[in-house]
C-alpha cells in the first residue's frame, strides 16, 4: 500500500486481507491503524525504536534509508549561487501550504529580520492566485516583514519548477511536517536544506535524507539551532558555493538515488516476511494436527 489515508485509498480492500502479507509504505507518514496490515517500511532515523508503540504495523527498518529518489532527466544544471549576483541571500520553501504554520512562520521571520536584505521565495499550491498570495503575505505581517521581500509562486511546468531553484541559496524545511520530495529536489539542484527534527516520523524525514548525504549538520534539534544554522550558512557565500557545486557528486556517492540497491533491500525484507509467514503457518498447522 503506497497511499495510506490519502487520496483514492486501497484500505477498504486491504481490510479484507486479500494477501497473506500486507505492507504499507511511503505515501502516508503514520500508522494506518489497521491490524490487517502487517508491516511498515521506515528506517532507524525516521522512526526510533521506541516509536513502535505508535504503530499497529511492525516497523521494518531498511538499512540505507526508507526512500530512494530518482531525479528527472530534464532537471537543469546547477546554477551559480544566486547571492553572488544578487548581493543578498534568498531563502526558499516549496512545501505544501498546509505545512506552513505560525511556528515555522515565526522562525522564518526571525531569520529574515536578522538579515534585513534577504528575500524569501515560496512556491505553494494556488500560489498564482491573489487570494493565496495575500494570505501568505499576511502570515508575515505581524512580524514586520515587508511584502516586497517575499515572492510567491504557484503551479509551474516541471522545467520551470526546477529552474526556480536557481534563484534560491538556502532552502528552509517545514516543521513539524518535513518535506520529502521537495527536500530531495532542492538538494539535487544544489540547494542545502535546513530541517528541524522532532520526535515522530513526519518531523524526522529531513534528518533521514540529510544524514544519508553527509549533511546531518543541517538537521537541527531546536528552533534556536535552526536560526543559527541559517545565519551561519548565509554568512559565507564561499561555503554556500562549494556546497552547491559539489552537491550532486555528494548525492551520487551516497546511494540516495541508487535504485537497484534500494530495491535489493526491499526484496530482502519481503523474503524475510515470507519466510516468517511460512514458518508461522507451519507451526499453526502442526498445532491444529496435534489437537
Amino acid at each position: 500500500d503506497l497511499a495510506g489515508h490519502v487520496g483514492d485509498v486501497s484500505l477498504p480492500i486491504l481490510s479484507y486481507k486479500p494477501a497473506p502479507i500486507q505492507v504499507t509504505y511511503c505515501g502516508y507518514p503514520d500508522t494506518t491503524g489497521m491490524k490487517q496490515i502487517d508491516y511498515r517500511f521506515t528506517d532507524n532515523l525516521a522512526d526510533l525504536p521506541q516509536a513502535q508503540k505508535f504503530y499497529t504495523e511492525k516497523l521494518i527498518y531498511l538499512p540505507e534509508g526508507f526512500l530512494c529518489y530518482r531525479p528527472f532527466e530534464f532537471a537543469p544544471e546547477i546554477s551559480v549561487l544566486p547571492a553572488k549576483t544578487n548581493g543578498f541571500i534568498t531563502f526558499g520553501s516549496f512545501n505544501h501550504l498546509a505545512k506552513i504554520n505560525p511556528v515555522i512562520i515565526g522562525l522564518w521571520s526571525q531569520i529574515l529580520k536578522h538579515m534585513p536584505n534577504s528575500h524569501l521565495i515560496l512556491k505553494v499550491k494556488g500560489g498564482q492566485e491573489k487570494e493565496i498570495q495575500d494570505y501568505c503575505l499576511g502570515l508575515f505581517k505581524p512580524y514586520g516583514i515587508e511584502p516586497e521581500r517575499i515572492e510567491i509562486f504557484g503551479w509551474l511546468p516541471q522545467i520551470e519548477h526546477f529552474g526556480l531553484y536557481g534563484r534560491i541559496d538556502i532552502a528552509l524545511d517545514t516543521y513539524p511536517y518535513n518535506g520529502t520530495t521537495t527536500t530531495c529536489e532542492a538538494l539535487w539542484m544544489g540547494v542545502p536544506v535546513i530541517s528541524l527534527v522532532g520526535e515522530h516520523h513526519i518531523s524526522r524525514v529531513g534528518l533521514s535524507i540529510l544524514t544519508r548525504i553527509g549533511l546531518d549538520c543541517l538537521a537541527v534539534k531546536t528552533p534556536q539551532e535552526y536560526f543559527a544554522r541559517a545565519a551561519a550558512l548565509a554568512a559565507s557565500t564561499e561555503n554556500l558555493s562549494k556546497i552547491r557545486t559539489t552537491m550532486r557528486a555528494r548525492i551520487a556517492s551516497s546511494g540516495l538515488c541508487y535504485a537497484k540497491g534500494f530495491a535489493r533491500h526491499v526484496e530482502n525484507a519481503y523474503r524475510q516476511m515470507w519466510q516468517k509467514w511460512c514458518s508461522d503457518s507451519h507451526k499453526n498447522t502442526k498445532t491444529i494436527q496435534s489437537v
